[in-house]
């Protein structure tokens, strides 16, 4: 009964926070697809490169692959932040940018300790942020009308998991997904008036709406090697996702202050949009409170994906992250700083966007990232604060192509008391 009040507890606190997802820095491509796919992982993975489809530890959340649910032995509340300052050039011309968005929340405990272990968590699945700005001539005239496009929001998905083991060295887990959202896509037209003064404005305003069920399996095989010393492979599988969506487009007539006025359905439709299968396979290599090293691949078939709203072209996508991490001495009671577990990590990401230029069509971006990472153990309990550090380059090297350079701050704080839940005994 305790577990089911705590479950419905935490539920309800996961879906009044779903509001504190804001946005990262602006991201040019995120109007393609979906947005900016988002890493599943939480601060100590990214301090790790994105790592975690096999390490498992009984200290931190373990959130990227279900069956290593069954290392969280006590009860686990994990909440992470991530900041980005962004810088983003084409040409001679450049923008800074800054922004942050809640990455990950989640609360895991065992039902029956070692063996199943249950959680919930709420991720933003993708970030839509996005803003280009022109000029044009209206024909027939020596006037001009400025053109403004923007986006905002993204998917997010709720989740239930469930991690078992189903012997030595053999866990298996699944989890139920809730995938929901809205993603607003705007187009702003204002004829410029005298004295380059715009005068009333025309926003047609786009909304899509999302509410879609989803699972991924996963499986964890570990062999022992020598004493504390072990070999780990991780497996998980992204269904393909068939998500109903609602469409409206709206015209909406602005004021010289931005308030609407005259707003007008344009359309109002129900759609489906194909989310692609995903497949992710991750080895490492674990001395049990000293050290893990660990590479994790992951491949997404974005070239299946299909939208009836705006059919954007994307590419396939593939993700390569290599890293690990490092305690001096977790029992130490001499030194502080033996008990700080250290990371490090590379990531290389061949995005799903597809950009071109005058000379080149189809120009696939990728986006590298070099992480760092730390854990900050809290009092002499097996609670952390976790920090990440990133630094970043998005685009390529083709002329015309839009290039990003952003650095982004991870902060978590992991929870993990043996206390909880237990029964108090009296005198």
């Amino acid at each position: 009964m305790r577990y089911l009040k705590a479950f419905s507890t935490t539920a309800l606190f996961l879906l009044v926070t779903q509001i504190a997802f804001a946005q990262l820095g602006v991201a040019p491509n995120s109007g393609l697809g979906l947005g900016e796919i988002m890493d599943k992982g939480n601060v100590r993975n990214i301090g790790m490169g994105g790592i975690g489809l096999s390490n498992g530890s009984p200290f931190y959340s373990n959130v990227m692959n279900p069956a290593l649910l069954v290392h969280n032995s006590f009860v686990v509340f994990g909440a992470n932040y991530l900041g980005e300052r962004k810088t983003v050039e084409i040409g001679d011309q450049s923008i800074d940018d800054m922004g942050g968005s809640l990455l990950h929340i989640n609360f895991a405990f065992p039902v029956v300790r070692g063996k199943y272990t249950m959680g919930i968590g709420l991720r933003p699945y993708s970030l839509v942020n996005y803003k280009f700005a022109k000029e044009n001539l209206i024909e027939g005239t020596d006037k001009f009308s400025s053109i403004e496009e923007r986006g905002s929001g993204g998917v997010s998905q709720a989740y239930w998991a469930h991690g078992v083991k189903l012997a030595k060295g053999v866990s298996v887990g699944l989890e139920l997904i809730y995938n929901f959202g809205a993603i607003k896509d705007e187009k702003i037209t204002a004829p410029i008036g005298p004295d380059d003064v715009p005068l009333r404005t025309l926003d047609f305003v786009g909304r899509t709406n999302f509410a879609s069920f989803s699972f991924t399996p996963g499986i964890v095989l570990s062999h022992q090697l020598d004493t504390a010393l072990f070999l780990n492979f991780g497996f998980t599988y992204e269904k393909r996702i068939n998500a109903n969506v609602d469409y409206t487009l709206e015209k909406e007539r602005l004021t010289d202050n931005g308030s609407p006025v005259d707003v007008d359905s344009l359309a109002v439709s129900s759609e489906r949009i194909v989310i692609p299968e995903s497949f992710n396979f991750g080895i490492s290599l674990e001395k049990t409170l000293k050290y893990t090293v660990g590479v994790d691949f992951s491949l997404q078939k974005w070239g299946d994906y299909r939208n009836s709203i705006n059919p954007d072209k994307l590419a396939d996508a593939w993700k390569l992250s290599v890293g690990g991490e490092f305690t001096p001495d977790a029992t130490s009671v001499s030194s502080y700083l033996k008990r700080i577990t250290y990371r490090t990590g590379l990531r290389y990401y061949n995005t799903p966007w597809l950009e071109s230029n005058n000379a080149v069509n189809d120009v696939q971006i990728r986006d590298i990232g070099l992480n760092f990472g730390l854990s900050l153990p809290v009092a002499r309990g097996y609670s952390s604060l976790n920090l990440s550090f990133t630094v970043g380059d998005r685009g390529n090297e083709a002329e015309g192509i839009l290039k990003e350079r952003y650095y982004r701050v991870g902060l978590g704080v992991n929870i993990n008391d043996p206390q909880w839940f237990r029964r108090r005994k009296f005198n």
